[in-house]
């Protein structure tokens, strides 16, 4: 008894089909089905084992449920948060620019990358990436995190022994 049925699509069709689907901006959990309260589960489940310092168990649910859905920059940001904690700095760097290239306007992904940059010994590229996050915190909410990202490049140029002015940001 043969396990294929003559209206059943080729191996080759149906690759056809995903590939037209992933194309048109859709995600693997899309494919399978899944809508937006799963990965709200899922992301909800990440963040319980976070807050429990559980880093390495919520970073894997993080990776799955940024597969699952790629365009929700709440997963690359959570994952590189997890990342971060591990001391995984180059993955974590990777994970948060991500982020931040899924929304230029917000600079809390740009303040975790300038972290990672510095514990990866990168100072003149984190006191960049600093500039700039002082540059994006335009919003009143947003004033604690410019005030961190002054006070965080002012200390990097202390270190370094720079003592010329500080350029306006």
């Amino acid at each position: 008894m043969s396990n294929t049925s003559s209206s059943a699509p080729s191996p080759e069709a149906l690759a056809g089909q995903y590939a037209e689907f992933f194309a048109a901006g859709g995600t693997p959990g899309q494919a399978w089905g899944l809508d937006p309260l799963d990965y709200d589960t899922l992301y909800a489940v990440g963040h319980a084992m976070h807050a429990q310092r559980r880093y390495t168990d919520a970073a894997a649910v993080f990776r799955y449920v940024n597969y699952l859905n790629p365009l929700d920059r709440r997963f690359p940001m959570a994952l590189g948060s997890c990342l971060q904690m591990t001391g995984e700095f180059e993955q974590a760097l990777a994970s948060y620019t991500m982020a931040s290239l899924m929304d230029m306007t917000d600079p809390q992904p740009s303040f975790h990358q300038s972290e990672c940059m510095i514990a990866l010994g990168m100072t003149e590229e984190a006191r960049r990436m600093l500039a700039l996050v002082v540059r994006q915190c335009q919003l009143p909410a947003q004033l604690p995190l410019k005030t961190r990202a002054q006070a965080l490049l002012e200390l990097l140029h202390q270190q370094s022994g720079d003592r010329s002015p500080q350029p306006e940001v």
